[in-house]
Parts: C-alpha cells; sequence; structure tokens
C-alpha cells in the first residue's frame, strides 16, 4: 500500500515535444541600492562644482571687461571668445559624461550653455548693437534648442531647467 501512494504521488512525465516548446526563465537578482550619499559627498561633489562653474562664468565677464578696458580685444572679438568658451565647456560635459561623471558633465554643459546665451546676449542690440534684433531672437531660440536637445540627450534635469529659464528670458 506504500509502495502505491508513492507512486501515485509522483507527477507524470513530460513529454519531449513539449520539453523542446518550453521557455526558459532566467531569474536574475535586484540591482543594488544605490548607497545613499553623505552631506560631505553632497557639498564637496555637486554644490561646489556649480559654484566652481559660477565663478568660471564670472572670471570670463571680468577677464573680459579687463581686455576691453586695456584695448587688448574689441566687441567681436569678446563675443567670439564667449562663444568658443561655451562652445568648449559643452564639449567638456560631453567629454565627462563619456567618462561616467555625471555631475561634472552636467555642469560643464550647463555652464556652456549659460555662456552662449551670454554671447548671444552681448551681441544684441541690448548690449553692443552687433546683430539686429530679429537675429538675436533666433540665435536665443537656437541656443535654447541646443540646451533642450542636450537635456534630452543626456537626461540631466539641470539642463532642462537651465534651457526653460533661457527660453523664458529671450528677448
Amino acid at each position: 500500500l506504500v509502495a502505491a501512494i508513492e507512486a501515485s504521488t509522483e507527477p507524470p512525465p513530460i513529454p519531449a515535444a513539449a520539453l523542446d516548446d518550453a521557455k526558459t526563465y532566467r531569474v536574475e537578482a535586484p540591482a543594488p541600492a544605490k548607497p545613499k550619499r553623505s552631506i560631505e559627498q553632497m557639498l564637496g561633489a555637486k554644490w561646489l562644482n556649480w559654484v566652481g562653474v559660477v565663478f568660471l562664468l564670472l572670471a570670463t565677464g571680468v577677464f573680459l571687461q579687463y581686455a576691453a578696458m586695456q584695448g587688448w580685444i574689441n566687441e567681436q572679438a569678446r563675443v567670439w571668445t564667449v562663444v568658443a568658451g561655451g562652445a568648449a565647456l559643452i564639449g567638456l560635459g560631453l567629454w565627462g559624461r563619456r567618462r561616467k561623471t555625471p555631475i561634472f558633465a552636467a555642469s560643464m554643459t550647463g555652464g556652456g550653455v549659460a555662456m552662449l546665451y551670454a554671447a548671444v546676449f552681448a551681441a544684441s542690440p541690448s548690449f553692443y548693437s552687433l546683430i539686429p534684433m530679429t537675429s538675436a531672437f533666433a540665435l536665443m531660440c537656437c541656443v535654447s534648442t541646443i540646451g533642450i536637445g542636450l537635456s534630452l540627450a543626456t537626461g540631466y534635469a539641470s539642463m532642462a531647467i537651465l534651457a526653460q529659464f533661457g527660453v523664458y528670458l529671450t528677448p
């Protein structure tokens, strides 16, 4: 009687055709949770990086003002210097993204877009009058499009916020 009960509790064999059609499922372990950053890491890595970009932008402005007062460069050279600096910062930010340094990359890319906004504003009739207002508006729209495109490509929310402010501040 015990042998009959043991024989009846065994599952029926699976046909070979069913085994060929069966899909195999792989169960993966969940990804480990990201460690929470301390206030020291946030202050040292993120906040000081943004403060550094702000000081870089201010230092660029002070240098260009000093160079203008000394007669070293004219208005067109000042604007083109800011455009080149903005493009260099965007390139540096994209390089930093490839190197897997997201905080550095976001701050450099954001600083580059801010410099492009400053260059177009400096060339507009509101400042140096190098280009007409319609051209300044079109260039500001182009810089806003660059900022939005960079935020979509990189996934940086800070870039999207900067681009949104730029859209609202476009004359």
